[in-house]
């Protein structure tokens, strides 16, 4: 859907992520299991690998979160897929936001009001066959934790946490939990 895209939110708030967040990104095909284990392998190696070396096929908005991606005097997060889907971070401290994430540094979401949008651009603008993944450390669980969303109330989709800890993919009137819980507060590679 169109409109403002969010990571660590939702257009709604109220479930704004509590934890942190690292290696963010969206692409506009479905993954291959083989690539997902690519990018697990990634960062269980902690290997600072570009994305451009990386799995960049269908790759439209990756944000690392990384110092040299992160501009605290505008409050930027670039985007680094070459797309120009450029964050910016919203009630966020440069001295508790930034924390060693699971490959380079992550982000610390606050749960509260600390969040990043994205604005509107049709590179993202993603409707069917499209892959979220990223690396999650949450800090309270039991929590609604939106990971990343996209559209407005009536035309949506959110990767989150549900309440009993698992993970969840929600379009419109469709939500599809997985068989998986995150119950601790572990880094876990997500892809959706």
């Amino acid at each position: 859907p169109s409109g403002t895209k969010y990571i660590g939110n939702f257009a709604s708030g109220g479930s704004i992520f509590h934890g942190n967040l690292d290696d963010v990104r969206i692409y506009n095909r479905a993954l291959s299991a083989s690539e997902v284990a690519k990018l697990y392998k990634q960062g269980a190696a902690k290997l600072a690998v570009s994305p451009v070396n990386s799995i960049k096929s269908g790759l439209v908005g990756y944000w690392t979160f990384d110092g040299k991606d992160t501009n605290w005097g505008t409050n930027k997060t670039n985007d680094v897929s070459g797309q120009g889907n450029t964050g910016t971070m919203v009630s966020m401290s440069t001295t508790t936001s930034p924390v060693a994430g699971k490959i380079g540094q992550a982000l610390k979401f606050n749960g509260s009001s600390s969040y990043i949008t994205v604005p509107d651009n049709s590179s993202i603008d993603l409707a069917t066959n499209f892959t979220v993944t990223g690396w999650i450390k949450r800090n309270v669980l039991g929590n609604y934790d939106v990971i990343y969303g996209s559209g407005q109330q009536t035309n949506y989709w959110y990767v989150q946490i549900s309440n009993g800890n698992k993970l969840v993919f929600s379009k419109r009137d469709i939500t599809d939990f997985s068989a998986n819980t995150v119950i601790d507060a572990n880094w876990h590679h997500i892809a959706v």
